[in-house]
């Protein structure tokens, strides 16, 4: 049995940071490689996305990305694939899905589950937060399944090879805050338990947190790691990626694009287990970040807001005075943008 650390902290937290619509030149990762490979015919896949929190803030992004995993699941050839999402993924629906998918894999297949939506640090060991918890302890605790729980329900007990990716945050941290103001319980080491057969990918380690892509706007672990097992992960290019090339892959474009924080994924158990072939080439991220930061509107300056005059056919704008509160026309070629007429 292997482990890593994750930091419990005194509040229950999460945040995928959101940002702007993606420009099309945005690589589609709905669409699988044309040479996917039909390789995974005995295993099976449960996808779980919750997009949309009944209590809770929402994880943009998460419905696309889970759409994408799914269909590159199906195009490997998997005997069965499930999406659960949003109102569904209450704690009973998790484990009563996962418990239905590992009945649906054929001899010697192994079982692929992907979450991406909000964590806690639950009691100790982490927590994937169902989507009708509220904002409370309590309610973060109960209506919360435990990875360990979830893998279990999998079949990981038994020995079926399980590989499991957690695009959630156990930290506490978030850009948006707290989840609840409770304090729960100090900071201490948290271990996140993996047996021999089980491949399990963390979005960030125990005091960071797990956002978006800059420009992109979809949570960014499990985006990466799509990419990654679709060649652009394959460090020594020999057609097939491990899951220790797509953490390092994942970590790299992460500490390159996400400047405005640090997020570094983790892998524990069998992580050098190959786990695709491809030889898709990868896209400058970094030059697509570059693109949607140049393209992005300028904010006004805090002293004038500029709104459409009403008039129909006139030249000029109005011009908002914070300081008289009304609006004030403003005639062509007489404005400059911060300073009062």
């Amino acid at each position: 049995m292997q482990s890593f650390l994750l930091p419990t902290a005194t509040i229950f937290a999460l945040g995928c940071a959101t940002a702007s619509a993606s420009p099309s030149t945005w690589p589609d990762l709905s669409q699988p490689p044309v040479a996917t490979p039909a390789d995974r015919t005995s295993d099976v896949g449960l996808v779980i996305t919750i997009e949309d929190y009944d209590r809770l803030p929402d994880v943009p992004g998460a419905v696309e990305n889970g759409n994408a995993w799914a269909a590159w699941l199906r195009a490997r050839g998997m005997a069965a694939v499930r999406q659960l999402g949003d109102g569904d993924a209450t704690r009973e629906g998790m484990l009563d899905a996962a418990r239905a998918i590992r009945e649906r894999r054929r001899s010697g297949g192994g079982v692929w589950v992907v979450f991406v939506g909000h964590g806690s640090p639950g009691d100790g060991a982490g927590a994937l937060v169902g989507v009708d918890a509220r904002p409370t302890a309590s309610s973060l605790q109960s209506r919360s399944v435990s990875p360990d729980e979830l893998l279990a329900a999998l079949g990981s007990d038994d020995g079926v090879p399980v590989f499991a990716l957690w695009d959630a945050c156990f930290s506490g941290i978030s850009p948006e805050g707290a989840l609840t103001r409770e304090a729960l319980q100090p900071v201490r080491p948290v271990a996140v338990s993996t047996r021999d057969s089980t491949t399990v990918l963390v979005a960030a380690r125990g005091d960071q947190y797990a956002g978006s892509i800059p420009g992109l706007g979809r949570p960014a672990f499990s985006w990466l790691v799509l990419g990654a097992l679709r060649g652009w992960g394959d460090k020594n290019r020999d057609g097939r990626v491990s899951a220790s090339e797509a953490v390092e892959w994942s970590s790299d474009r992460l500490a390159e694009l996400a400047v405005q924080r640090v997020q570094q994924p983790e892998g524990a158990g069998a992580v050098e287990r190959v786990l695709s072939s491809g030889r898709e080439r990868a896209p400058d991220l970094a030059a697509l970040v570059a693109m949607g930061e140049a393209l992005a509107p300028v904010a006004a300056p805090p002293s004038a807001v500029v709104a459409t005059p009403a008039g129909v056919g006139k030249a000029g704008v109005d011009w908002m005075s914070p300081s008289v509160g009304k609006l004030k026309w403003v005639p062509p070629g007489s404005f400059t943008m911060g300073s009062p007429p």
